[in-house]
């Protein structure tokens, strides 16, 4: 069998193994109470991996259009927004529900469209491989610790999981191409 991406139902076996239960065939359904606990506890770190924002999940200049009613919606894969101050000065965003909130002028209607940065989160099949490996390591340290508890356990997840996050900041560092002109402070002095 020649090797692929790890599944979802690949990272709840590995969480299911550290904490000494059964692999399961499927998700979903029929399976065990402590596979479903996995799977939660799995998309739960997920979600505050990918909240971060990294090179994969983040787009910039993102038009922010407005309905008929002049309200900006945010989706719910949405989990950060942030529009420029120097591109628009009389605005400061906030989302509030599903919706952007002008906190300057108070009022959730905006005369124009505006563009800005946001961070979605993904479903797993849309993970690259570093993150994969990344939030299973960390998931399952985190319900070894809640469910079982071993201290030796814990470390040697803790070490599989600041290893795993060594290759993620790698994957990242290689995709986005930062340089030293991507820090603000430094772009800044430049510009004077």
């Amino acid at each position: 069998m020649a090797l692929s991406l790890s599944t979802k139902l690949d990272a709840v076996n590995t969480m299911l193994t550290a904490i000494g239960e059964s692999p399961i065939n499927q998700l979903g359904g029929a399976t065990t109470v402590d596979a479903d606990i996995a799977e939660q506890t799995l998309d739960q770190v997920s979600r505050d991996v990918q909240s971060i924002g990294w090179h994969f999940n983040t787009d910039k200049e993102f038009p922010l259009v407005r309905d008929m009613d002049n309200k900006i919606p945010v989706t719910d894969d949405i989990v950060r927004i942030d529009v420029s101050k120097y591109d628009y000065p009389n605005v400061d965003v906030a989302q509030r529900g599903n919706f952007l909130y002008d906190r300057k002028n108070h009022t959730y209607e905006f005369s124009a469209d505006l563009t800005g940065e946001i961070v979605r989160i993904f479903d797993w099949t849309y993970l690259p491989q570093p993150f994969r490996s990344y939030i299973t390591i960390k998931a399952a340290r985190i319900l070894q610790t809640k469910m079982v508890g071993s201290d030796t356990l814990h470390d040697q997840l803790a070490a599989d999981e600041l290893s795993a996050l060594s290759i993620l900041k790698e994957f990242e560092a290689d995709t986005a191409d930062y340089n030293i002109f991507d820090v603000y402070d430094v772009a800044s002095v430049l510009d004077r």
